[in-house]
């Protein structure tokens, strides 16, 4: 895109940080806080967009396939959400006992360990951060199996912005999701 001029691109629904960040972008960050310059916490409001709904929260995102960890790492980002990556099972076994984290977004299918081995590992070691299925797989039998190793929750792929606010309201210390905002 940046070859045929194109500066950068939003992301739907969009949110104040984004729009201003890419706004300051495309005008060589000339607008600064100071006299008789509006800034970003000077944009009018604007009801076509949403704030972001889980600031501070803490994510482990468990994501083999890097086209899909971009996406959703740009919509937990884009939410308020502080993210860490694993790329493998065993990586994110390693990560959820080393760190602390409010929800663990785990692909159900990656090499090394699974998704599913990877959650009964988790739970195993007493580890009590919620944990949602990230899969294509999105059949009764793969929900099912994923509960029962231990996993909270189900999102199927392709992630959609309103399916994962819905899931980090209903798992985390998020503000509400209201089905107006999907």
């Amino acid at each position: 895109l940046r070859a045929r001029g194109f500066a950068g691109y939003l992301i739907k629904p969009l949110r104040r940080a984004s729009l201003a960040e890419r706004i300051l972008a495309v005008v060589g960050r000339e607008l600064k806080a100071g006299p008789g310059a509006a800034g970003a916490a000077g944009l009018p409001e604007d009801e076509r967009l949403s704030p972001a709904c889980a600031v501070g929260v803490r994510v482990l995102l468990a994501e083999d396939n890097p086209i899909n960890a971009l996406l959703a790492r740009t919509l937990l980002e884009r939410e308020g959400c502080v993210v860490d990556c694993a790329v493998n099972g065993l990586d994110a076994v390693q990560a959820g006992r080393l760190g602390h984290y409010d929800l663990i977004l785990m692909d159900r299918r990656m090499p090394d360990m699974d998704g599913v081995q990877a959650a009964r590992t988790l739970q195993e070691a007493g580890l009590t951060t919620p944990i949602v299925a990230l899969t294509a797989d999105a059949f009764e039998d793969d929900r099912k199996a994923c509960l029962a190793a231990g996993m909270v929750d189900f999102l199927p792929k392709p992630l959609e912005a309103g399916a994962l606010r819905a899931v980090l309201s209903r798992w985390t210390q998020a503000r509400p999701f209201t089905p107006d905002e999907a």
